[in-house]
């Protein structure tokens, strides 16, 4: 630690006004040196309040026990209650065994002098009470015992039951004891809370008791115990865990699978695929996908589940199949899919399920599910076949491969007609269901608005006409604009297909390192669908950033130089991340740093960051230091503090000033980054120079950053 910026902040508590002591007491404590308690413990005696309170503060952050007396000497003294609790916190900083017994009796004693709040209504007793009662438990004082059983039985007492029953875990013995009884009598509450505090207690009484508790009658209580022995690990209690795998309340089971999901074999938990609880057979499906290898048995069994009625347990089910690498699986998987019958949310899962498989088999289906109405289905079709691409498997057919099929998706086609889309289905699948019903409103504001006729009908016509009544007017005033106002913000739009199809497609290609897929996107750079250019360039700049020795990715640069002249944002912003991960870009680059859009601006010198950067360009950096938004100003800084520029300390320190100092914690963490020593002694200069406390202030945070 800099002992001169130690001096300096001590200095500025006795010389300075209450913002200089505040923030420089502050300061010291987190700077935890302990050159600073004697100033800190005269600061105990301050006029103002809080200067007392940040300086409490600060000595327990340093965790000194020469303050100790000192700070009971303003427990015992002072009776503003905020000061007060301040010392407590203290006092449970300090690892020291004279913090115990102030503890002890404030965890006890309601102090004499302790003024209330204003309205009366609030003790800071209760807060002091709270923090010591925690600490004793962390500091494991067993002398804390009856006292904490005191509070427990005290009928009047605020309730920190949870708390007090937490701090008997941490000091174990007797207050175990009292726990394994409070988990064997009392209400349900009583047994719950004291049975997920045993948590804590390691010991071999604890672990039995918890087990004792599984037979409890009600079942909070059970589940609170079994997770608690699952928490310790309590494997020699796997047979009887096991047994409540039977437990006749489904959320007691569905933990059971939970605690047991590394402990049970495979054998054991499948019995429960015929819960009649959906909850616990998605439960024993996805404690199953930790297995690494599913005995031939158990994969028979989960197969079945692939005809259950609920969703979510087929979901789950062909998911975990999948990742098993069981092909038997695929025809139903193909006919799930194919049904648009069927939830949206588990077609999309199928669809993933047949990519996790690996089966060329899927192609064809997937290839038409990319179409479907469902984005989520259109979504989880693709990246299917982005990662059935990615496994490079052998194709004899003459189908095209994958990616090819994602690729072909970004050219520019006819729009698919929706209506035809829904109905269509590949060849040797059954005829779908046709007159699906619509789908219900759902919201009341939806639902006004698909009925918003019954306001405007015959009869509403003739009440306007014939009514004097002013409010009914303004009624309907009020109804027809929260109309109008649905329509704008709630109602869907109608979403092209073919062009969110495109627009997923150029975002999925950005997960392929094949150089075709570079091509592809290159193709669509001029493209007359500005979002799609956007998701590409987006795309191009991830496959840069991760594989940057594709060589196609160099003929992405002329157009990703003209779609820097694009007036959208967006754009020229993606362009300067993706030009920065292409790298040997600076001469575009920098002409971007005065871009009239802050967050370009910032993007630029993140991307020119990526690169080197020659001597002569580092003073673009230092002009930025001026700039009018905040966060160029803060790159700026973390660019010239990374290019380990000493000539701009100066200019960095000063930067720190613009709009009231919002960024000089920031600043002062660049300064730490460029250099230390230096930085301390230019702040310190400026520390003496500055006018006022307010740019005092901003000072002294950063010479906190520099010096943490």
């Amino acid at each position: 630690m800099n002992k001169q910026v130690i001096e300096a902040l001590c200095n500025l508590i006795t010389t300075g006004d209450e913002v200089d002591r505040c923030y420089s007491a502050q300061a010291l404590g987190k700077l935890k040196d302990k050159q600073a308690v004697p100033i800190l413990i005269q600061c105990l005696r301050d006029e103002d309040v809080d200067v007392v309170i940040d300086s409490i503060i600060a000595l327990g952050n340093i965790g000194d026990p020469t303050a100790i007396p000192s700070l009971l000497e303003s427990l015992n003294n002072d009776p503003d209650g905020e000061v007060k609790t301040s010392v407590v916190k203290a006092l449970a900083n300090i690892n020291s065994s004279e913090t115990i017994a102030p503890l002890l009796k404030i965890a006890q004693t309601n102090p004499d002098d302790i003024i209330w709040d204003e309205s009366n209504d609030w003790n800071a007793w209760w807060d002091m009470q709270l923090i010591a009662v925690k600490a004793l438990g962390t500091k494991k004082v067993t002398a804390a015992v009856p006292i904490l059983v005191n509070i427990l039985a005290d009928e009047e007492a605020q309730d920190i039951e949870s708390e007090l029953l937490t701090a008997l875990a941490q000091i174990g013995g007797n207050g175990e004891e009292i726990l394994i009884k409070r988990l064997t009598t009392g209400t349900i509450k009583t047994r719950r809370r004291a049975a997920i505090a045993l948590s804590l207690s390691h010991s071999k009484s604890a672990r039995k008791a918890l087990a004792l508790a599984l037979s409890d009658k009600n079942v909070e209580v059970r589940i609170a115990a079994i997770k608690s022995l699952g928490k310790q690990d309590a494997k020699m209690y796997f047979d009887i865990i096991l047994r409540f795998l039977q437990d006749p309340e489904p959320e007691m089971r569905q933990t059971v699978i939970e605690i047991l999901t590394s402990l049970a074999t495979p054998e054991q938990l499948s019995n429960l695929l015929f819960d009649p609880s959906p909850k616990v057979r998605i439960a024993v499906l996805k404690a199953l996908y930790n297995v690494d290898i599913i005995p031939k048995q158990v994969l028979t069994q989960i197969k079945l589940c692939l005809n259950e009625p609920n969703s979510n347990i087929v979901a789950t089910a062909a998911l975990l199949l999948a990742n098993s690498k069981e092909q038997s699986i695929l025809i139903t998987l193909l006919q799930i899919l194919s049904d648009i019958r069927r939830d949206a949310t588990l077609r999309s899962k199928v669809a993933t399920a047949l990519g996790m498989l690996g089966n060329l088999e899927a192609i064809n289906i997937l290839t038409w599910a990319i179409e479907d109405k469902e984005q989520i289905v259109r979504l989880a079709a693709l990246n299917a076949l982005m990662q059935l691409a990615s496994l490079d498997l052998e194709n004899p057919t003459k189908m095209l491969n994958p990616l090819e099929i994602i690729i072909n998706t970004l050219k520019t086609i006819d729009q698919i007609d929706n209506s035809e889309s829904e109905a269509q289905t590949p060849e040797n699948v059954e005829d779908l269901l046709e007159n699906i019903p619509d789908t219900p409103p759902q919201s009341t504001l939806e639902a006004i608005t698909n009925n918003k006729k019954i306001i405007v009908d015959e009869d509403s016509a003739i009440l306007l006409q014939t009514s004097e009544l002013k409010d009914v007017q303004e009624y309907i005033n009020i109804a027809q604009k929260n109309i109008q106002l649905g329509e704008r913000l709630f109602t869907k739009k109608q979403l092209n297909i073919t062009t969110d199809i495109r627009h997923l497609s150029a975002n999925i290609l950005g997960n392929s390192d094949k150089s075709e897929a570079v091509i592809a996107l290159i193709t669509v750079l001029n493209d007359a669908d500005l979002e799609l250019r956007l998701i590409a360039i987006t795309a191009l700049g991830h496959i840069a950033k991760r594989s940057p020795e594709i060589e196609e990715l160099a003929d992405s640069v002329v157009n990703l130089k003209e779609n820097l002249t694009i007036e959208d944002s967006n754009i020229r912003l993606a362009c300067v991340r993706t030009l920065g991960y292409l790298g040997n870009q600076n001469e575009v680059l920098f002409n971007y740093l005065q871009d009239e859009v802050a967050s370009v601006r910032v993007q630029t010198i993140q991307s020119l960051m990526l690169t080197n950067i020659a001597d002569k360009d580092i003073s673009k950096f230092v002009e930025l230091l001026q700039d009018n938004d905040i966060n160029v100003r803060k790159s700026a800084a973390e660019a010239l503090a990374k290019l380990k520029y000493i000539d701009a300390l100066d200019a960095i320190i000063n930067s720190a000033f613009t709009t009231d100092g919002a960024i000089a914690r920031d600043i002062g963490k660049s300064l730490h980054s460029l250099d230390i020593e230096r930085s301390n002694a230019k702040l310190l200069q400026k520390l003496i120079e500055v006018p006022n406390s307010s740019y005092r202030r901003f000072i002294i945070e950063m010479l906190e950053e520099v010096n943490i």
